[in-house]
């Protein structure tokens, strides 16, 4: 196997951090069942994420972040694996029929495919053997001694996405938090950090007042200054007033507007509007859906409707996702929580192409939203309330993995009985 070196700047906060230089494996060349297996790594969903953030700002808990340095390189390699020597060391790959001189991979190496598999098993392993237990909604949301009572919690918990680790804890956990941190060093290398930054999320906390603001500020000005829509007017809605998209507007093949629409990354464009909408942007998420259906052959509507959602990003970049304590209440008088509410709806025959409705789930918990969706209904509705129906059952089926998951919390939510 060959390797390649992957050079890249390292921004924090927008900031420029550091130049960072790694060497990593062409995995494409592998083939499966012979230099690889089992490839499937876990991490924690985006409602796991605020939901974790919710409680840590619900129930004033201390967090910090933890970042393992490389990570994947910690674990031992499965299969047996062999590299050339990296370019401009010197030993390259011989071409006049010299012996060659290749090395024996031990560890897991950034670029194979198996290597996020295997470094999840062995901080999984570890885990477990110090007492953590996973979530059965979640394997990546870990918990050490979590119990909710009286509206005090006791608690040390983990939210882990790859290498980055979040960590909450109650103030009476400090020495066992400190216990934990000095074994995991002896573990792996691990780096402390600031928590205000956790996989492309600002993290802007409010103690006194007992919230989170989730906000992707630097992601939004990045992706909107690549793709040059920083400089852009501002737009008030992210879609039209009375938009219809259909796929009577996509171009016919070989047309001189399909011929165009090569020169603007379209897919690129949906594609980060849509993580950014599942992250943060709730109020994107309609607009990025019917973007979304004209990916295969967008036409010249589409894109204006894509550059329309882009300049209302940026003449909102600074809007964020308020978590925590959303009501009028602030210290003891709100530690008992008002549970969990859902709101669904759906907008009957709204796809002019097929005639399908669109379903849309709401879910917040003490007032702050943590969980949205927007979908396209696979049955054809016959009147608006059928429709309705439809996106009932939707949020049902969510709401039964989300009270699954607020179990692994110690939150059990009890549905309305007549």
């Amino acid at each position: 196997m060959t390797t390649k070196w992957i050079l890249k700047k390292k921004y924090i906060l927008g900031q420029l951090d550091r130049y960072k230089a790694r060497l990593v494996i062409k995995g494409f060349t592998q083939v499966k069942d012979v230099d690889y297996f089992e490839t499937y790594s876990p991490v924690a969903s985006a409602v796991t994420t605020r939901i974790f953030l919710t409680l840590t700002a619900y129930y004033d808990l201390e967090l910090s972040k933890l970042d393992v340095k490389n990570a994947f390189i910690q674990a031992d390699i499965d299969t047996e694996l062999y590299v050339w020597p990296p370019e401009g060391y010197g030993l390259e790959q011989p071409t006049d029929g010299r012996t060659a001189i290749l090395y024996k991979i031990k560890k897991s190496w950034y670029g194979a495919k198996q290597a996020p598999y295997l470094w999840h098993q062995k901080l999984s392993q570890w885990l477990l053997k110090v007492g953590f237990k996973h979530g059965s909604a979640d394997h990546c949301l870990w918990k050490y001694k979590l119990q909710i009572a009286n509206g005090e919690v006791t608690a040390l918990m983990l939210c882990t996405v790859v290498d980055d680790i979040l960590v909450a804890y109650h103030h009476s956990f400090t020495n066992t938090y400190q216990n934990f941190l000095a074994a995991f060093k002896e573990f792996t290398e691990v780096k402390l950090e600031d928590p205000n930054q956790f996989c492309g999320l600002q993290i802007v906390r409010y103690r006194s007042h007992r919230k989170i603001i989730l906000r992707q500020t630097h992601a939004i000005k990045a992706f909107l200054k690549e793709h040059r829509f920083d400089k852009c007017k501002a737009e008030n809605l992210p879609a039209p007033a009375g938009q219809i998209l259909s796929v009577l507007d996509c171009p016919d093949d070989g047309s001189s507007e399909q011929e165009q629409m090569k020169s603007f990354t379209y897919r690129s464009v949906v594609g980060v509007c849509l993580f950014i909408s599942v992250m943060t942007r709730f109020d994107i998420t309609f607009a990025v859906n019917s973007l979304a259906r004209f990916g295969h052959n967008p036409g010249l509507k589409h894109l204006n409707a894509a550059k329309h959602l882009c300049r209302y990003l940026n003449s909102t970049v600074e809007r964020g996702l308020i978590l925590g304590n959303n009501t009028d209440q602030v210290g003891a008088s709100s530690t008992k929580p008002s549970g969990l509410e859902v709101f669904c709806d759906a907008s009957w025959a709204s796809n002019v192409d097929d005639r399908h409705s669109t379903s849309g789930y709401g879910y917040t918990f003490q007032g702050s939203l943590i969980a949205w969706w927007c979908k396209h209904q696979f049955i054809l509705a016959k009147s608006s309330f059928e429709s309705e129906l439809i996106a009932l059952y939707g949020a049902v089926t969510e709401l039964t993995w989300i009270r699954s998951l607020f179990k692994d919390f110690e939150i059990d939510i009890s549905l309305p009985r007549n």
